[in-house]
């Protein structure tokens, strides 16, 4: 692959996620000041239940399909894409009428209220996302970055519509952005679905023979559903954490901040995005050149490193924007920062894995990393509260990233330079450690 196509294929799958962090640099503020934290940690564990009950549905089947699309030619794609979508489309009919049966209690447990509509309202936000992950997915493998980031960019402008019409409609603090989220992913959905209709629905493909079969696909997704699971565990047990051992609204700053930090997913996002298809198509294509990944991680960990450097150094500037009701946050920001970064470097390093099937190892990664993430929890939030979820939650991801890199280097022989990146890493994590207790002075500076 030329190195020019390389960069432009990176840049038009980036175009809408940069587009999304400009945005987000208005949005975010503009929620802060509309909402209150109370209601922002609400809409926090909103996120939160939506996201683990699309794991649960989907039940890694997403990642079969990604994995083993360039395999099978057009027609067996869509016939793929049906295989990988039956077992999540019944399994959000049984979970939806489970939480149905049980919204009361759910409702008071997760949002503090007894409220049918928000329970209704979590089904169907965790069902659209499911429709709206194959969507984006078959854009994604079809590598048309273009109209990729055209969806992200919709779908960003049209939430940050729907916040400002509900507002204007005097609905309540929690349900605008619940609702709006909701509304988003439908919008961007429909147009996903329907710029790709010859693929959703494409025609003769019952005698399409797939090269894997449908136990091939359930062999190969069902041990991540598990990874998976414990993978939210480990992103989430800070907000549980937080709101068991504190209130909604120490948990709306740590999601405020964290939403600022969210911003920086958006470059991991969009480095995922590509690097995904781009680096099973290189494999495929030649499974010797090593050196082609050995590059590509020591440019993403320069620029991650450096990136995370600035957000620390800054970070008194950057709170700023979410007003005087969230000035705590930029305290709990500096280990906060590790997450986007250590796991985008670590999408360089993990390579292995995937390309020799061994899909299994991401569950003991996963739970290895998860129990430094809980533990870390455990003992740090009763104590210093938010701030020590934000040093678990940094401390968790650098093991995560040792892991993963460990294991794939065994199984597919890359140089990660590993050694240098530990020097870095952890001057980073001394200079996030100063950070989170002390404001900005000249040792703040010079470290």
């Amino acid at each position: 692959m030329k190195k020019n196509n390389l960069i432009n294929k990176f840049l038009s799958f980036s175009i809408g996620s940069w587009f999304t962090l400009f945005i987000g640099f208005f949005t975010t503020p503009l929620i802060t000041r509309l909402i209150d934290p109370g209601d922002y940690g609400r809409y926090s564990m909103f996120n939160l239940v939506t996201n683990i009950t699309m794991i649960i549905m989907v039940m890694a089947l997403d990642q079969s399909f990604v994995r083993f699309f360039y395999e099978e030619d057009e027609k067996g794609r869509t016939k793929l894409l049906y295989y990988c979508l039956l077992g999540p489309l019944i399994a959000s009919i049984i979970v939806s009428l489970i939480a149905i049966c049980l919204w009361r209690p759910l409702s008071s447990l997760l949002y503090e209220n007894a409220s049918f509509n928000s329970i209704l309202l979590t089904i169907i936000c965790s069902i659209i996302m499911i429709i709206n992950r194959y969507a984006t997915l078959v854009i994604r493998m079809k590598q048309r970055g273009k109209l990729y980031s055209l969806i992200q960019i919709i779908q960003k402008v049209v939430y940050l519509g729907s916040v400002l019409s509900l507002y204007m409609l005097s609905v309540s603090g929690f349900s605008i952005l619940a609702v709006s989220i909701t509304i988003a992913y439908v919008v961007a959905t429909v147009i996903a679905v329907y710029i790709e209709r010859h693929f959703w629905y494409a025609k003769d493909t019952k005698n399409v023979k797939l090269k894997n079969n449908l136990r091939d696909i359930w062999k190969f997704g069902a041990p991540l559903t598990i990874t998976f699971l414990v993978t939210w565990l480990f992103q989430s047990a800070d907000r549980i954490a937080i709101k068991y051992w504190g209130s909604y609204e120490e948990l709306g700053i740590y999601a405020s901040a964290f939403s600022i930090i969210s911003l920086l997913n958006v470059v991991q996002n969009s480095f995922t995005t590509f690097w995904t298809p781009v680096a099973l198509e290189r494999y495929e294509k030649n499974k010797e050149d090593s050196y082609f990944f050995e590059r590509m991680s020591i440019i993403i960990s320069i620029a991650m490193f450096v990136l995370a450097v600035g957000i620390i150094l800054f970070r008194d500037l950057i709170v700023i924007l979410l007003g005087q009701k969230y000035r705590e946050a930029a305290l709990i920001m500096p280990f906060l920062t590790l997450m986007p970064i250590m796991y985008t470097i670590s999408e360089t390093t993990v390579v292995g894995i995937s390309f020799k099937k061994k899909s299994s190892y991401n569950f003991w990664i996963s739970i290895i990393a998860c129990m430094v993430y809980i533990i870390g929890n455990g003992i740090l939030v009763p104590r210093i509260g938010a701030k020590g979820a934000a040093i678990s939650t940094g401390l968790s991801y650098i093991v995560f990233y040792y892991i993963r890199t460990i294991a794939s280097a065994r199984l597919y022989k890359v140089n990660y330079h590993v050694l240098k990146a530990s020097i870095v890493i952890a001057c980073l994590s001394i200079f996030a450690m100063y950070a989170t207790f002390n404001s900005f002075n000249l040792i703040y500076l010079v470290m």
